[in-house]
């Protein structure tokens, strides 16, 4: 059960926007939501394994409990922040932080889990997400910087979407990501979570 901080905070971070149809509400991921955030995960995956650099059996296999505790550590804040993207009651879109562990990195989040279904793409849902995350993570202290890293293929979009948010190229590693006998670059984005807006 929520507590009344976070129940606050919860409705504080609602965001509605309109769609041509109908509304998305923007919103933190909660306990509640497990099933369905597993799914679209999963979903995500299965779409574009390329751009994850993961396989969905290498999340398909997580218990039931893995996947609640993701949202439950979500939902407190407990070095991982979701906010999800929801329209008619059904999970459209997903943006994810995770703090990096130790004293000396933890004020370093890296931005995951990026998704949007393909019907909802291209009406500024992930603009939404980022906003929402972004205005979560300022209000925690010690984070300061954000990074993300997007596997580079051909039909990647994720670093002209990180860099639409201000994030800057901060370096490419090569063959990080091998699928189907291929090899794939993937580049590092960083962006301050202090001192630039977007």
């Amino acid at each position: 059960m929520a507590s009344p901080a976070n129940a606050a905070s919860l409705r504080q971070n609602s965001k509605v926007i309109q769609d041509t149809n109908s509304e998305i509400i923007i919103r933190s991921l909660t306990l509640a939501d497990w099933k369905e955030f597993r799914n679209l995960r999963l979903k995500a995956l299965k779409e574009n394994p390329i751009a994850y650099g993961i396989a969905v059996t290498d999340e398909s296999d997580r218990s039931d409990e893995d996947w609640k505790t993701i949202c439950q550590d979500a939902y407190n804040g407990k070095g991982k922040w979701y906010f999800i993207a929801e329209h008619q009651g059904q999970l459209v879109g997903i943006l994810g932080a995770v703090q990096q562990n130790g004293s000396y990195m933890s004020h370093l989040v890296e931005i995951v889990g990026a998704y949007v279904d393909p019907h909802f793409r291209r009406s500024g849902v992930m603009k939404q997400l980022f906003c929402a995350l972004k205005s979560r993570l300022q209000e925690t202290a010690q984070v300061q910087q954000l990074i993300a890293w997007v596997t580079l293929h051909e039909y990647q979009t994720g670093k002209y979407a990180f860099e639409s948010f201000n994030f800057k190229y901060a370096g490419k590693l090569s063959r990080v990501t091998k699928y189907e006998g291929l090899y794939y670059d993937c580049c590092w984005l960083e962006a301050s979570l202090r001192d630039e807006e977007f």
